[in-house]
């Protein structure tokens, strides 16, 4: 990490030093770990989305047939694909909380970084002594907060996104139209 020492601190020397200087480095390296996370992200999605697609598929296909059953009047029909549609649930409920951890692996570097050059110096605010690790995930959540709506909101992110759209092409029965058709 000593080598990467002059590339990363400059953020954090851009005013005099004290909490304004401090506060601004961790802004700038959270807006970069939110956009390299994000990056990731997508390209995780864009990579595997032919997997995501066949759990998704998947899942709606078991769900349907269980709305089927039901509509049937099969309850050992309905169980059966009900267990299936809930296991291929939880394949692609956590494939796409994965996707989500994807977009965190950049805080882990910043804070090892961070530990070395500010573990024994705490963000002195109104008397109270806030870690640096601390500072840092506030501020982080606050920037993804802010940035990532206004991020999925630009041309380039959204082109990408759509590319790696995996939930097409199926649809979903709900129990509710039962009988409806």
């Amino acid at each position: 990490m000593v080598w990467l020492d002059p590339l990363i601190i400059w953020a954090f020397r851009l005013l005099p030093p004290g909490n304004g200087a401090f506060l601004l480095g961790c802004t700038f390296w959270a807006i970069v770990a939110v956009l390299i996370g994000t990056v990731t992200a997508l390209l995780v999605k864009i990579l595997n989305r032919g997997w995501y697609r066949r759990q998704y598929e998947a899942m709606i296909r078991m769900h349907n047939i269980s709305v089927d059953a039901v509509q049937h009047g099969d309850k050992e029909a309905y169980l059966a694909a009900n267990r299936e549609a809930m296991e291929a649930f939880g394949k692609y409920f956590f494939s796409q909380a994965g996707v989500f951890m994807v977009s965190l692996w950049p805080i882990p570097l910043i804070l090892a970084w961070m530990d070395q050059r500010f573990r024994d110096s705490p963000l002195e605010i109104l008397g109270l002594n806030i870690p640096y690790f601390i500072s840092f995930l506030f501020i982080y959540i606050a920037v993804r907060l802010v940035l990532g709506p206004w991020l999925f909101k630009t041309a380039p992110y959204r082109y990408l996104d759509n590319w790696a759209e995996h939930r097409t092409g199926v649809v979903i029965r709900h129990f509710e139209d039962i009988g409806k058709e």
